[in-house]
């Protein structure tokens, strides 16, 4: 337990010490708000008008979303990669275990994965707060009342728990992205590869999942990215349920993980 503990503080020093976490997050806002900027080009004349709700509603389900799932991994998908690359791993087993080693590199990048999403979403609702000068815009709220839950949540005014609703899906879906990408790297050292990764994975997820012989309530896609709560009809259980399938699924990466370590390191 020692050594999980003092690896993980070195991991968590490694994520957040410098500016690299914070210049990820700020690249999430970019790539949303590039995404924006995209659908302003497709209307008869440019502009930036909108809110909030509408443009935030434009990021989910697109090219952009591969590229911010990218951003999460970056922040620590690499780092088993890193340590191969350099031969720190060795060093530091020895000096530990490698259980606690693949626990703790597991919690850093599913942390940082979430941290770098939650926080991106965060900032671009501010950033859209600032140039569009509105929360709902045009938004019609007596539609959003009688849609989807998670519209209804935005229709009778609570705007910041839809926010932070929406946000932690998001964050939630970085952080298994990540999980796979940081699984992966056991086999493939190669960097890039593993950030290409979330791209593939999504694609293929998306193809599969969308089938009508996954149930939408394990339908990954479905669970982070609909309006529509697909489990108990209500908001709370929809997150609980996309909660525990994320752990559970983080977990399970994290098994295979710590497989591929130890045969990387045995095998040398």
């Amino acid at each position: 337990m020692k050594n999980l503990k003092r690896l993980f503080l070195t991991d968590m020093q490694r994520v957040f010490s410098g500016p690299k976490f914070w210049i990820l997050a700020a690249g999430v806002m970019a790539v949303y708000f590039c995404n924006t900027l995209q659908s302003c080009l497709f209307m008869d004349h440019f502009t930036l008008e909108g809110s909030v709700v509408e443009n935030m509603g434009l990021t989910r389900g697109t090219l952009f979303t591969q590229m911010a799932l990218i951003l999460a991994t970056l922040a620590y998908g690499t780092s088993f990669c890193e340590d191969w690359k350099n031969r720190n791993i060795r060093n530091i087993i020895i000096r530990s275990d490698i259980p606690s080693y693949a626990v703790s590199k597991m919690l850093a990048c599913v942390i940082s994965a979430f941290g770098v999403l939650f926080v991106g979403n965060l900032l671009f609702a501010l950033l859209e707060m600032i140039l569009t000068g509105s929360v709902y815009g045009s938004t019609n709220l007596e539609n959003l009342r009688q849609g989807s839950l998670f519209n209804q949540l935005v229709g009778n005014g609570d705007f910041f728990p839809w926010l932070l609703i929406e946000s932690t899906r998001s964050a939630l879906e970085g952080a298994v992205f990540a999980s796979i990408s940081l699984t992966v790297s056991t086999v493939m050292t190669n960097p890039f590869v593993v950030l290409t990764l979330p791209i593939f994975i999504y694609f293929f997820a998306n193809l599969i999942l969308q089938t009508n012989y996954v149930p939408p309530i394990w339908n990954m896609i479905v669970l982070y990215e609909a309006d529509t709560p697909c489990i108990g009809g209500s908001i709370i259980v929809h997150m609980l349920w996309t909660l525990i399938l994320s752990l559970i699924l983080c977990i399970v990466f994290a098994w295979i993980f710590l497989k591929g370590v130890r045969r990387k390191f045995e095998n040398g």
